[in-house]
């Protein structure tokens, strides 16, 4: 697994001159896509490695739950039922956070987008 870096490095390959210009969208300066489109893969990867590491804590969460169940000695039943509920609790608040990420960089690219003049 790779440690996330916080702060992608943006793409610095330019578009060449011949496609800016006359025809061009106004506002669009050199590189522009390039950057965008930077930004915007760089947010994907971003948050398919948010879901693939909460997909991860869940399930170890529920192992975890059962190995504490084993440990304790408890009836099964008894401690699925008094954990289902936590398991629920925490589950929804990590597919929350998920949703309010993606929203988050939803927004974040709209921004990109309009301040690069490709809106």
């Amino acid at each position: 697994m790779t440690a996330w870096d916080p702060h992608p490095q943006l793409a610095t390959r330019r578009i060449g001159a011949d496609r800016i210009g006359p025809g061009a969208a106004p506002g669009i300066g050199p590189g522009a896509v390039d950057e965008y489109l930077a930004l915007q893969a760089a947010a994907i990867e971003r948050l398919v490695g948010c879901g693939v590491e909460a997909s991860a804590a869940a399930l170890h969460m529920r192992a975890e739950a059962r190995r504490l169940v084993l440990d304790s000695g408890l009836d099964p039943a008894e401690a699925h039922l008094a954990i289902e509920p936590i398991m629920a609790t925490a589950q929804t608040a990590i597919g929350e956070v998920q949703d309010e990420l993606r929203r988050v960089v939803l927004h974040s690219l709209r921004l990109g987008r309009n301040r690069l003049g490709l809106a």
